[in-house]
């Protein structure tokens, strides 16, 4: 039926952080924090009731849900070996009384225009654990590389099963080298030159049961690009020119 439907929310967010650092030695740094915050439902988790053109999905808000609350910590020690060599370990974990997500529904939704995926907003208690390992090596003031590895667990207390849409371990690679040459042919100079080498590579999600989102998790996958960097100058006028390739084996990945 066709009826105005009105509402009065009347919410407030609050948030607390609190942290501590110290430096052991030249080598050794570790930190730590904790952290509270409440955060109240947007508007399109209370009210969406339609298609969503982005993703042709139909999506289903909940104008009962609750703010969140949350509460995290963190642990981090950072290593640095002589100039050349830092390692960066850092945990997590986050703590949610009234987590809200989208969760996909088994049944789909019939319309005039076809038929679509269904998700309904909704509630839960949930626990998020991850790490991040980051790797820098620097071998003068030319060559760079960095290697990033990530984890992340997200579980639903309330149901007993995985949380779905948490993003898969990943690890990230670069290389970089950058040189300053200072070549110049008359008035024409380029005083920077860098080019960069990217990998990725994304595990398969083997947290989630297959039951909980439309299709299974996609295998892994790899991605591999690069760019390159130059800068100038005319005269007067500065000039900087990009070129960047991603996915430069064209893998069909999700």
């Amino acid at each position: 039926p066709r009826r105005i439907v009105r509402y009065q929310n009347d919410w407030h967010a609050a948030q607390a952080a609190l942290g501590w650092t110290h430096r052991f030695s030249k080598v050794w740094r570790l930190w730590t924090s904790l952290g509270y915050a409440t955060r109240p439902p947007a508007i399109n988790e209370l009210y969406s009731q339609g298609q969503h053109q982005g993703v042709s999905s139909y999506e289903r808000g909940d104008p009962n849900l609750m703010p969140e609350t949350i509460g995290q910590g963190r642990l981090g020690v950072e290593a640095k070996f002589r100039s050349w060599c830092t390692l960066e370990v850092l945990g997590y974990a986050q703590w949610y009384d009234g987590y809200i997500y989208l969760a996909p529904q088994p049944n789909l939704f019939l319309t005039i225009r076809g038929a679509f995926p269904l998700f309904n907003y909704a509630q839960t208690d949930a626990r998020l654990l991850g790490t991040d390992v980051t790797l820098r090596l620097q071998q003068g003031k030319n060559w760079r590389y960095r290697a990033t590895y990530s984890y992340l667990r997200g579980d639903d207390l309330s149901n007993g099963l995985p949380l779905v849409f948490m993003p898969p371990n990943n690890l990230q690679q670069e290389l970089t080298y950058q040189v300053m040459p200072n070549w110049t042919w008359g008035q024409s100079e380029i005083h920077k030159l860098a080019v960069h080498l990217h990998h990725q590579y994304t595990w398969r999600q083997n947290h989630l049961l297959d039951v909980q989102d439309l299709i299974a998790p996609p295998e892994g996958y790899h991605l591999f690009g690069g760019s390159f960097h130059l800068e100038g100058q005319i005269g007067r006028t500065e000039w900087r020119l990009w070129c960047r390739v991603e996915n430069a084996l064209n893998a069909t990945y999700r």
